[in-house]
């Protein structure tokens, strides 16, 4: 995760006239510099899908419908956070030559009428970084200046103008290849499968990241371009793409094995879950262990930050001493079970007499997979008892093999490899094939 880096510096601007504080169209705005006519041509000659909608150059899937995510501005409490907001969408593609530390000038502004305090200009700020991955040359390093009735900003970029332009493309036509693999009639569980996958079976944890220096490990960029990435990479990355296929999410910052972590909240069929995609990537095998959770679930592992309305100015703002803390604009409590992978995909478990595991077996065993999952539901089985009764009681999960293997097309070996997951009560079996 990285430190925001705050600095504040009494700056002369142009006056800039700005009206009006309901959101505008991020996407729109930022259209006329990103669009490059030959990122649809590409697709349509190395595609064979019939690509219709392209936003910013990005080409959308046929089939969904993509979303601008307004989590963070719709917790902006007044007008002048809002126009602030807006003002920041315009100007965030305004990069000049001139440099500023390691970073390059993002073209200064003044948002006239405009109340803030330093608080809220910093909310406003984070807000906007939050609601919009897709920005990766952003950092959240940048200068500012509260005057009595407007307020002055100059944000910072990792790249040049030239680098800018050539990175969006890249990054475009990234996201345009991993949309193109959506299928149709895809609901939003399996969009949010789909694009899971991609992540963890492209993209790599960066264990050398270099904080100072590997930008990109941070942002979508890396995740998807670079395939390369920490927490808030995949985070990002996760979170945007999901926003192309029409599926809501939200960035939310804690703590994992006591160290800054960063991971999502997902809204499948109007439920929130909890995603961790960073968890999931063992980088050898692909598991679902962190995959749509309730909060009571990840909490058991996770930390997760306090909201900004229940942080103090020092935690905010920080001091000579201390950093200002990270922390969360919105994170809805997560009750549903539903959509958990486990529960989904698996074989749930509610009684150990009466269960369709052999049939879910002979399923598995069909498509050769080499895991199977039980998912021991809570509110009727005690999961040690289970567990003991499964491997290694009268109710023998090698019964269940000998039965699956009278009617699948693929014979499993009795000798088994169970892994015990008692936090998310799920029961995770390697299997063989003879």
């Amino acid at each position: 995760m990285h430190k925001r880096i705050i600095a504040l510096l009494l700056i002369v601007l142009i006056c800039i006239s700005v009206s009006g504080c309901r959101q505008i169209n991020f996407r729109q705005i930022i259209n006329d510099v990103l669009y490059d006519e030959t990122v649809e041509e590409t697709f349509e000659t190395e595609s064979k899908t019939d690509y219709t909608a392209v936003k910013n150059g990005i080409v959308l899937s046929p089939y969904y419908e993509s979303i601008d995510i307004t989590n963070c501005y719709d917790t902006l409490d007044s007008d002048s956070e809002r126009k602030c907001y807006n003002e920041i969408a315009k100007h965030v593609t305004n990069i000049t030559s001139k440099t500023v530390d390691k970073y390059y000038a993002i073209e200064e502004f003044k948002v006239l009428n405009c109340y803030l305090t330093e608080r809220e200009l910093i909310k406003v700020v984070d807000a906007f970084i939050e609601d919009h991955s897709e920005v990766f040359w952003m950092v959240d390093s940048y200068y500012y200046y509260v005057g009595s009735d407007y307020v002055s900003l100059q944000l910072r970029s990792i790249l040049t103008k030239d680098q800018y332009k050539t990175y969006s493309k890249r990054f475009n036509k990234a996201v345009s290849k991993i949309l193109s693999g959506l299928k149709p009639n895809m609901s939003e569980f399996e969009r949010e499968l789909y694009i899971h996958d991609y992540l963890v079976n492209n993209c790599e944890y960066d264990e050398n990241v270099d904080v100072e220096n590997d930008e990109f490990q941070y942002n979508a960029y890396g995740a998807v371009v670079d395939k390369l990435a920490v927490c808030a990479g995949y985070a990002d990355a996760f979170h945007f793409l999901l926003s192309c296929v029409g599926v809501n999410s939200i960035n939310v910052s804690g703590y994992s094995d006591n160290e800054a972590h960063q991971w999502n909240i997902v809204n499948i069929d109007d439920e929130w879950y909890h995603t961790d995609v960073t968890w999931d990537d063992d980088g050898k095998e692909y598991m679902y262990d962190y995959f749509n959770l309730t909060t009571k679930q990840i909490k058991k592992s996770h930390t997760i930050n306090p909201l900004y309305e229940d942080c103090t100015d020092a935690e905010v703002l920080g001091d000579e001493n201390n950093s200002p803390e990270n922390y969360n604009f919105y994170v809805p409590k997560c009750t549903e079970t539903y959509y958990n992978y486990y529960i989904q995909k698996g074989s749930v478990l509610e009684d150990i007499n009466r269960n369709t595991m052999a049939e879910d077996l002979t399923e598995t065993a069909n498509n050769k997979e080499k895991y199977f999952h039980i998912y021991v539901d809570p509110n009727y089985l005690n999961f040690k008892t289970t567990y003991n009764q499964l491997f290694g009681g009268v109710y023998s999960f090698q019964h269940y093999i000998e039965k699956a293997n009278r009617t699948s097309k693929n014979t499993l070996s009795t000798s088994t490899y169970s892994l015990k997951k008692k936090e998310i009560s799920v029961i995770t079996v390697e299997l063989e094939y003879l």
